[in-house]
């Protein structure tokens, strides 16, 4: 009977032994699936479209746009997933809850041991709920170590992917800023005077971007809080929207950043001229037959406009009041041309330079002298004439010392830093035409001949301002002299003089524009 005894016990050992092996595999391939189902419902829930984001941190930037996904916040996404899954696993699995049967496989199977045999303390009775608690434990690492190598090979994707955004992003920028440096191309406020490092654009819904450019919020396209996307490449259409200086708030020429600047003030003495050279210089500009000439902003159009309904009428433009200008900008060709009438007052007085900041950005300048103001010419000039030209009392060598010492205030105190073309405009030449005894600089020679400029300065001198020829040449890399009428935009053609002389052609108003144009910059 001990023997018969031994064996059952022995058959009952092995089937329980057989049994719990098989509870424990099936248990084991049961957590194991619990546990990658965890993992997706986890991932499920952490990705999906109704979640919050507010951990992402996507608003902190500076800009109305929030931060791309995949320029980083999916990395911090993955690692947070990282801990629900495994959490999620945990919580299915293995996690205690007390004398309750719902919750974890691990909660269930002791709450099912101590239902059926509270109080046995037979070790084969034990096997059963030992080799399921073994399997359950087995399907947890087993799940776990799916789920690491998942989110490993997860995050190496994602990681190439971050990298792949961000290098495509740094490399979309370093193209954009490398063919503005390459094309010579900068912005300026004609405004406020201050070159910008890059215009803010703004989105039609209002909502101002300082920072278009690709990079964290968006590579090719980022989005507005409106929703809207926006080009973040001037190549896809950036430069059609709205754009505002940073500094002062004021509008840009849309065709800021697609075009060359040229900043080309035109400075003199107090009523020498510069408004309506200005005026009739952009008239003829406008009649170029090979550039096309536009307004850049519909402020430029009105003021012109309102100049041009005095000048139609004979009358003089209004004075210019004394202040920061701002700056008339026109599309010419291929240039953004900014052209400055500067109060007379600023550079005359020496005190006024906190208001001469424009001359920083010059690219060259247009210097008026008004003939009238040479006390050799208004010596000979009579009443009528004298009454015409309503004569500039600034002295032009003042006026061109106030230019000189305010680029070296603002562009450094050597000489090359004063590196710039000039052109030499007497102006009102209609008047001076009126004067006897005066011969006018152009007599006997054709338009357009080079022999003109030298006979200007030969002009100048003669009537006493070889200290202003020789300023202009010892300060500035190369100087060329014109004549032009003053409130005839159109009187290019030849005009005979008071004494019965020859006919003489006067200068384009635009030639001196096309010349500095066409020179490189210093």
């Amino acid at each position: 009977m001990p023997v018969v005894k031994a064996l059952f016990y022995a058959v009952a050992l092995t089937i329980m032994v057989a049994v719990s092996v098989t509870a424990l595999a099936g248990a084991a391939v049961f957590s194991l699936i619990l546990g990658v189902a965890a993992f997706w419902n986890a991932s499920a829930e952490f990705l999906g479209s109704t979640r919050s984001i507010e951990h992402l941190k996507l608003d902190t930037l500076a800009d109305p746009a929030d931060y791309e996904y995949l320029a980083g916040p999916a990395l911090r996404d993955h690692w947070r997933l990282v801990g629900a899954s495994f959490v999620g696993m945990y919580r299915r699995i293995l996690r205690p809850s007390g004398d309750m049967p719902n919750g974890s496989l691990l909660s269930w199977l002791l709450w099912q041991q101590r239902r059926s045999e509270a109080d046995t303390t037979e070790f084969a009775a034990l096997l059963p709920f030992t080799g399921m608690g073994v399997g359950f434990v087995a399907g947890f690492l087993g799940a776990s170590a799916f789920v690491a190598a998942t989110l490993l090979v997860q995050l190496a994707m994602l990681s190439a992917i971050v990298a792949g955004v961000l290098l495509t992003s740094r490399a979309l920028w370093l193209l954009e800023t490398g063919v503005l440096a390459l094309r010579g191309i900068t912005t300026e406020c004609g405004n406020c005077h201050q070159r910008l490092t890059r215009p803010v654009f703004v989105c039609p819904c209002g909502r101002a971007h300082r920072n278009l450019m690709p990079g964290k919020q968006g590579t090719f396209r980022r989005t507005c809080r409106c929703a809207r996307r926006l080009p973040t490449l001037l190549i896809s259409g950036k430069q059609k929207l709205a754009a505002k200086c940073g500094q002062c708030g004021a509008p840009l020429p849309r065709p800021a950043q697609s075009v060359p600047t040229y900043h080309l003030p035109i400075v003199g003495g107090i009523a020498a001229g510069k408004s309506v050279f200005m005026h009739t210089a952009i008239t003829r500009l406008r009649h170029d037959r090979e550039h096309a000439v536009e307004f850049a902003d519909e402020v430029t159009r009105s003021r012109f406009t309102q100049g041009q309904e005095h000048l139609g009428k004979g009358h003089f433009v209004p004075h210019t009041p004394f202040g920061q200008p701002i700056a008339y900008t026109i599309q010419f060709g291929p240039h953004l041309l900014y052209l400055y009438d500067a109060a007379g007052e600023v550079l005359e007085r020496s005190q006024h330079l906190a208001v001469s900041s424009f001359i920083e950005l010059s690219d060259g300048v247009v210097l008026i002298i008004d003939p009238f103001a040479l006390p050799a010419v208004r010596a000979r000039a009579n009443a009528n004439a004298r009454s015409q030209a309503r004569p500039s009392e600034a002295d032009p060598k003042e006026v061109l010392d106030g230019l000189v010492q305010t680029l070296r205030e603002y562009r450094g105190r050597s000489s090359a830093a004063l590196a710039l073309r000039v052109a030499v405009v007497i102006t009102k030449a209609d008047a001076l035409l009126m004067v006897s005894n005066l011969r006018h600089p152009y007599i006997g020679l054709a338009a357009g001949s080079h022999a003109r400029t030298a006979a200007v300065r030969r002009w100048l001198i003669d009537q006493g301002h070889g200290d202003v020829v020789n300023s202009l040449h010892n300060h500035f890399s190369e100087v060329r002299y014109f004549i032009v009428t003053y409130l005839d935009h159109t009187a290019v053609t030849p005009r005979p003089h008071i004494d019965g002389g020859p006919s003489v052609a006067n200068d384009d108003p635009a030639a001196p524009v096309r010349w500095l144009l066409a020179g490189d910059r210093p």
